[in-house]
């Protein structure tokens, strides 16, 4: 067994009750969700698997509990918009991961926008000097547990059911058209049939990562309605953000600061391994593109 494995510390069940600071029903019901130790450890192993590194793996806490400081975020919001935002912060990672529910309505098209769960919308690192705020609640998990947990899902994997992965497949047909027609894609391997690797979802996220194989590109699908509900896939309502990972991968983003089209060696390497080990491959049809 692997000494980083056996030295992470994993989510585990032991909740110990928060202290809310307000009185208000909607809040304490708002902060509940997001503190409920079910969520926490899911946000934990989302990092476990496209975040942490070596560094991360061998710290461990003073005491046999991890602590995550949790707060609300009120960021002016358009009229009608009733999106809810929070934070939570791990002191001993010194990680910060902001969260959003989506709920709200395009008033051009009446459609309403919902998400089914708070979900990650950013992970960034914070010392924990940098952060004053008095709004933050904590709450505790058990820290062997924690680390149970996480030997235990390391490779689990959840994927669409199959006639969603249909849509899903359409949907990136169309966007490896569009690249090949713009010239974006490497076009050397036209004759050989198209393959993608899928990532599996995460409960936490709301976002699908891919690589295809032939084209050397990495995608990444992002939505602020559920990943999962077939009207995104129908109606188009998923952004795709693709990247060259031939031409633009380095070993650090300081090479060209500024740029969001590159990759560190690091991220690529996740992102294969979450796409080509633990995700699914799929294969697209090549006369799609000959119509």
């Amino acid at each position: 067994m692997r000494k980083w494995l056996l030295s992470f510390l994993a989510v585990g069940f032991l909740f110990q009750s928060v202290l809310f600071g307000s009185t208000d029903v909607a809040k304490e019901k708002y902060l509940e969700e997001v503190s409920s130790p079910a969520y926490l450890q899911e946000i934990i192993r989302h990092l476990y698997r496209w975040y942490f590194d070596e560094a991360d793996i061998e710290k461990r806490p003073d005491s046999t509990k991890v602590v995550f400081q949790i707060r609300l975020l009120s960021p002016k919001l358009d009229k009608g918009d009733k999106s809810q935002y929070a934070e939570i912060y791990i002191p001993l990672l010194n990680v910060s991961v902001k969260i959003k529910k989506s709920d709200y309505m395009i008033e051009e098209t009446n459609k309403e926008i919902k998400s089914n769960g708070f979900k990650i919308i950013n992970v960034s690192r914070i010392p924990n000097e940098a952060l004053k705020s008095s709004d933050f609640v904590s709450t505790e998990l058990d820290a062997q547990e924690m680390k149970e947990y996480l030997f235990v899902t390391r490779r689990n994997a959840e994927f669409p059911d199959e006639e969603l992965l249909k849509k899903i497949r359409t949907a990136f047909e169309q966007q490896f058209i569009s690249l090949k027609k713009h010239e974006l894609a490497d076009t050397a391997h036209d004759d050989q049939q198209d393959i993608i690797h899928i990532a599996p979802l995460s409960p936490v996220g709301n976002d699908i990562w891919a690589y295809w194989e032939s084209g050397k590109m990495i995608i990444h699908c992002t939505s602020d309605i559920d990943i999962t509900n077939p009207e995104v896939w129908a109606l188009g309502d998923s952004t795709f953000h693709c990247y060259d990972a031939y031409n633009n991968t380095v070993l650090s983003l300081a090479e060209a600061e500024g740029s969001n089209e590159l990759f560190t060696r690091n991220q690529v390497g996740r992102v294969l391994y979450n796409c080509m080990l633990l995700g699914r491959r799929v294969s697209l049809t090549q006369e799609k593109y000959l119509k």
